[in-house]
């Protein structure tokens, strides 16, 4: 599974396909105040993109580099209030 509740921290790794937006979803809601590791994520999906900036989890790390580090991460820590 490349979405899990690691105590109060959801971890992305791998690949995060659009089959884990629901997952990470009900994650988040269920666990509120869990904080965001994208410290191990490749490839995301845009579904799972689109979970992340509509409920602004806080950011413990950004995916290792590319796209998502440069442009995606910045995007959601600057809304995030």
């Amino acid at each position: 599974m490349a979405i899990k509740l690691v105590g109060d921290t959801i971890v992305l790794s791998g690949s995060c396909g659009v089959e884990e937006a629901e997952r990470l979803l009900a994650l988040l809601h269920d666990n509120r105040d869990a904080a965001l590791d994208l410290s191990n994520s490749g490839e995301v999906h845009t579904a799972v993109w689109q979970v992340v900036m509509a409920l602004r989890p806080t950011l413990l790390s950004a995916p290792p580099e590319g796209f998502y580090k440069r442009w995606i991460v910045p995007a959601v820590a600057q809304n995030a209030t």
